[in-house]
Formats: structure tokens, C-alpha cells, sequence
């Protein structure tokens, strides 16, 4: 992430330099320019003064430097700070450089930097804090193209969190701003959006909204001549084109970028470019040549210390390692990814592979915790209404892995068949040995046959098991779907979309209304709550139906139009109607109340 920030930003301020006449109140002024190119900064970098001292080199600059230039130092040095694994040293570079100078231009863009640092590491809630200053700041100081700078990277921070409307609202905004800005800095800032654009909507997976932004990126670079990035958006549609399932498509975009690398001496990212060369002939089937590409992709993003990139690669090398056969490196590949993968979406499919791998090896025990780590990761990932939530991806997986269960059962059935087969061949051919062996094989095969009858009565216990599962996973369906309707009749009275906002409590006829869909979908449940519970009330009724799909006290009494005490009294007076002594839990009492066959 540093090394993109770093090439845009060295090109943006040496083409400040070179353009003395094209410039906005964004940009750096003529006067500035003349006193940074005149040799002021080199003499800190040629020394690396800036590096070694900062604190002398701030107050020099705080004494030699006009007040409205600091920014334009700062920035000037910051991109040429040493390029090695960062000790802590950059955070006090810049943290020296805000409390010496003193300056919101400086403290803007110090805030800009320190939020792409926190989220290059995976702490986006602190680099969003970060970005939002910034972005407040540079509003302020009438700064807007530092401002929108701050959105496009607080975008990214939406993406890497998953909330993808968000990232594309903020994108979107920024490109209008751009959109009719003809310079050459906010063309590069227009580019960059495009590209941006189109990386959200592939990570949600909206490959078509993808596929268009890139092309517009392609058209624009295409037009304005620039090879170098041209390269970058033909692998970005190679990536889109793999994501279709279109290898063929995307081995073609990327034998067009190697080409102009070549022709071009283009060097940046070229382990990116190696990583995509080497997914699409995976994909194309051709594992034997992907591999050596993706261990050089490996290399190259390994000195970049980038998890993000590295885990990618690594998963990449493990699926051609499982496809070759070797399934203990391609487990020991996507372990490794789990750990440096810092994005939960990711981290959950490297699970749901690692359990495949030990369902291959029969495993079925560790291969149904992975399978629930990554449901974990899904669920803390993705928003409620994706649908992914974590009892039903477990659910799906104790019964897949049940079902797989009954498939090796069935599997040894047949080989005792076959067993019992070659034994019968056996004593016809020993014919002079059928005295002698006919006593012990018929125990054999009468143990066998036992045994049988055991593996059977045990399937049909195991198949009854899965015909409950279904049953209470469709019951929790049908519930769930209960208590949506009791949310949309809410969000008609209130424009919410959740039981925690407040509410108005529903009418009578609100109530009957939902009443009577529920007893569409469990038709005899109200009748027999009655006959079980001769002293239950109509209140104590709704209070029932109410905590059975899941509404809490406080919703209870906004939706019933009575306060949370009455609600608890409530619940303590169909505590006794119930019979329940304290020991019992009133919510799992109602929970387990057996509910009659579910209309579908």
C-alpha cells in the first residue's frame, strides 16, 4: 500500500514542479516550487538528515520555511523516507513533524498518512477515525483535492471491512467531484477512483459493475497514453475475467501486460502480475507451469511484507499443490495464509479448504471445526440480511459431514459383501478344505451379518437424527420469517428496520393480523398450548408466541404499549401457569415446546 501511495504521490509532486503554470488551490504554489527545487530539500536528503534528525530538521524548517509551504516540505521528505521494514521509526518521523510544526495543512495530511498505515496492518475502525480527520481538516483549510484524497482511503477502509455500499457511495461522490476537473492531478485522482471502483464492486462480487469500470479505466489511459497504467488496469480485468470463470479471457488480457512490461521496462508490481500469470493457467489446468510463477510472486510480496498479497499467494500455490497431489503441503501452504490473511472473508474460505482436506483424508472431526470457524468468520463478516448466519452454515455442515458419515458406512457395507463374496469362491475352489473351515467361516459370516444389522439399525438412527435437523431448521426458518412480518408491520409505523429503535405498539387488529399468520403456518399450536395449560390466558398467549420467535422484553413492551416492569411481571405470572420452578429457563421452556408440522 506505502509503495502505491509512494509512486503517485513522487509523481504528483515532481509534475508540480514541471507545471509552474497549471495549477489550483489544491496544488502547490509557483513560489513554492521555486524555493523547494532550488535545493533546500536535497540538502536533507543527500545527508538523510531528515531521517537521522528529525527534530532539527523540523525546526529548521519551521524557521526557514514560509508557514503555507510546511505541507509541501513535509510531503517532499516523507516519500523519500528509507525504504525498510518499519521499527517505529516512521510513526515518530511524523509524529515529531505534527508537534513541531503546529499546523492543520501538516496535521491533515500527517493524519492521512498514519490512517494508511493502520490500514495496510487491518485496523480500519482506528484509520477511519484517522482518515475522517483529515478529511475535516483539509475541508476546512479549502483543500478539497487532500480532502477527497481522505474519502478514496476511507473507501478502501469500507472495503476491507465488507461494507461495500458504503465504499461505493464514498467512491462515487468522488468521482463526481472529479469528473469535470481537467488538470492533470485530478485526472490521475479520476483514474485511481475508476480502478477503485472497480475493486469494490469485484469484491462483492457485482463482476458486470466491475467489468465496466475497469473498461472505462482502460478507454481513459488508452486516450492519455499512459503504457504503465495500462498495465495495471489489464490485469485488474484479468482478475475480473478469473472471478467469471474465464481463464481464457484473462491468459490473453495478461500476455497483452507481459508484452508491454517488456516493451516498456515496466517494473512496478511485477509480482502481482506474476501472481495472476500463475492463477489463470492453475485454472486452465496447466499446475505444472503455474507453480514456479506463483513461488516468484511469493518472493517478490514477501519482501513487500504485504499479508494481504502473500496470503493470496499462498492459497493460490496450496490449490495447485492439492491439485498435483500433495496434500501435505497445500495444508501446510493454507495454514500459513490463515495466519497472515488480515481480512475475515478470506480467513473464512481458507477454512471451508482445510476442512475439504480432511474430509478427503477422513478426518471428519477437524474438518467440521473448520467448517464452523469459517461460518464464524462469515458471520462476523458479512451484515445479517446476506443471509449467512452462523447456526445455519453449521447446521449445513453437521449434516454434511453426517451425510459423508453415512456414505463411508454404506462403503464398508459393500466391501463386507464383497468380502463375503470372495470367501464363498474360496470354499468352493478349497472344496477339501470345507470340513475343516466351514465351522470358523460360518461364525465369520454370521458376525458379519450382526455386524450388519448393527451399521443398519445405526443408519436408520442417524437418518431419523437428519429428518429432525431438517425439521427444526425448517421451523426456525418459518419463525424467522414470523418475526420479519412483526418488523415490517413496525417499519410501516415507524420507517425502522430494527426491534432496538422505539416504536409504537400494534393495534388490535395489527395483532390479529399477525395472529392469524401464525396460526396459518403452526395450526393446532395455540389450541394445544390451551388444552396442556388449562390456566393460560389470551395475554399470556401473545406474551408466549412473542418470546418464541426471538422479541425481547423492551420490544415486547413497546410493541404491547406497556412498560418493561409489567412485561417482567408477566413473564413471572406465565412462569406459573407453565409450572416451571426456578431452576428452569423460561426462554429455553418456550424454545423447546414442541410445535406442531410445519405448513410448506
Amino acid at each position: 500500500m506505502k509503495q502505491i501511495v509512494l509512486l503517485l504521490s513522487s509523481i504528483l509532486f515532481v509534475s508540480c514542479v514541471l507545471k509552474s503554470n497549471d495549477y489550483t488551490k489544491d496544488d502547490i504554489e509557483p513560489a513554492a516550487e521555486a524555493f523547494l527545487s532550488h535545493g533546500w530539500i536535497n540538502k536533507y536528503l543527500d545527508k538523510g538528515q531528515h531521517a537521522l534528525f528529525p527534530a532539527s530538521c523540523f525546526q529548521d524548517i519551521k524557521k526557514t520555511v514560509p508557514k503555507k509551504w510546511w505541507r509541501f516540505a513535509l510531503e517532499g521528505l516523507y516519500y523519500h523516507l528509507p525504504e525498510k521494514p518499519d521499527d517505529g521509526s516512521t510513526d515518530t518521523w511524523l509524529t515529531t513533524a505534527d508537534s513541531i510544526l503546529l499546523d492543520k495543512n501538516v496535521h491533515a495530511f500527517v493524519q492521512l498518512i498514519f490512517g494508511s498505515r493502520l490500514c495496510s496492518s487491518g485496523k480500519y475502525d482506528d484509520a477511519l477515525v484517522r482518515f475522517q480527520e483529515s478529511y475535516q481538516l483539509s475541508q476546512l483549510s479549502g483543500q478539497l483535492f487532500r480532502a477527497n484524497d481522505a474519502r478514496r482511503y476511507m473507501a478502501r477502509c469500507y472495503l476491507l471491512k465488507g461494507e461495500y455500499p458504503i465504499a461505493v457511495e464514498i467512491l462515487n461522490e468522488v468521482f463526481e467531484f472529479l469528473k469535470d476537473k481537467s488538470d492533470f492531478f485530478h485526472q490521475v485522482r479520476k483514474f485511481e477512483t475508476m480502478l477503485q471502483l472497480s475493486y469494490v464492486y469485484n469484491s462483492c462480487a457485482e463482476y458486470e459493475k466491475a467489468l465496466y469500470w475497469s473498461k472505462k479505466a482502460f478507454h481513459y489511459v488508452r486516450e492519455f497514453d499512459h503504457p504503465g497504467q495500462e498495465v495495471i488496469v489489464e490485469e485488474r480485468m484479468a482478475t475480473i475475467f478469473l472471478n467469471l470463470n474465464m481463464p481464457d479471457s484473462a491468459f490473453l488480457l495478461l500476455k497483452e501486460a507481459q508484452t508491454q512490461r517488456l516493451a516498456f521496462q515496466i517494473k512496478h508490481d511485477t509480482a502481482s502480475g506474476q501472481y495472476l500469470f500463475g492463477k489463470t493457467l492453475f485454472m486452465l489446468g496447466r499446475c505444472q507451469e503455474a507453480l514456479p510463477m506463483l513461488k516468484r510472486a511469493e518472493s517478490g510480496n514477501l519482501e513487500n511484507a504485504n499479508g494481504l498479497k502473500i496470503a493470496e499467494i499462498k492459497t493460490a500455490i496450496a490449490d495447485c499443490m492439492q491439485l498435483l497431489g500433495s496434500s501435505d503441503s497445500a495444508m501446510h501452504y493454507y495454514r500459513q495464509a490463515l495466519t497472515l490473511s488480515p481480512v475475515q472473508s478470506n480467513q473464512a474460505k481458507i477454512h471451508h479448504k482445510i476442512a475439504e482436506l480432511y474430509s478427503l483424508r477422513g478426518q471428519y472431526q477437524q474438518a467440521l471445526y473448520h467448517h464452523q470457524m469459517g461460518a464464524r468468520c462469515f458471520s462476523d463478516f458479512f451484515s445479517p440480511e446476506k443471509d449467512r448466519t452462523l447456526g445455519k452454515i453449521e447446521a449445513y455442515s453437521t449434516l454434511d459431514y453426517q451425510k459423508k458419515h453415512i456414505e463411508n458406512l454404506k462403503k464398508n457395507r459393500n466391501n463386507q459383501r464383497f468380502l463375503l463374496v470372495f470367501l464363498g469362491c474360496s470354499l468352493l475352489i478349497g472344496s477339501g478344505f470345507v470340513l475343516i473351515l466351514s465351522h470358523r467361516q460360518g461364525q465369520k459370516r454370521r458376525d458379519l451379518e450382526n455386524q450388519q444389522v448393527v451399521q443398519q439399525q445405526y443408519l436408520e438412527r442417524v437418518s431419523v437424527s437428519l429428518n429432525q435437523k431438517d425439521a427444526e431448521l425448517s421451523e426456525a426458518q418459518h419463525l424467522l420469517a414470523l418475526k420479519n412480518q412483526l418488523i415490517q408491520a413496525l417499519e410501516q409505523k415507524t420507517g425502522s428496520s430494527t426491534l432496538d429503535a422505539p416504536i409504537r405498539m400494534l393495534t388490535k387488529k395489527d395483532w390479529l393480523t399477525f395472529q392469524q399468520s401464525f396460526e396459518t403456518q403452526f395450526p393446532d399450536f395455540i389450541s394445544r398450548l390451551r388444552a396442556r395449560f388449562v390456566l393460560i390466558s389470551g395475554t399470556d398467549i401473545r406474551l408466549f408466541i412473542l418470546i418464541k420467535i426471538g422479541v425481547d422484553s423492551r420490544s415486547i413492551a413497546d410493541i404491547s404499549g406497556i412498560s418493561v416492569e409489567s412485561v417482567y411481571r408477566g413473564r413471572t405470572r406465565l412462569r406459573k401457569k407453565l409450572g416451571l420452578d426456578n431452576s428452569e429457563n423460561l426462554e429455553t421452556f418456550i424454545a423447546l415446546f414442541s410445535m406442531p408440522q410445519v405448513l410448506t
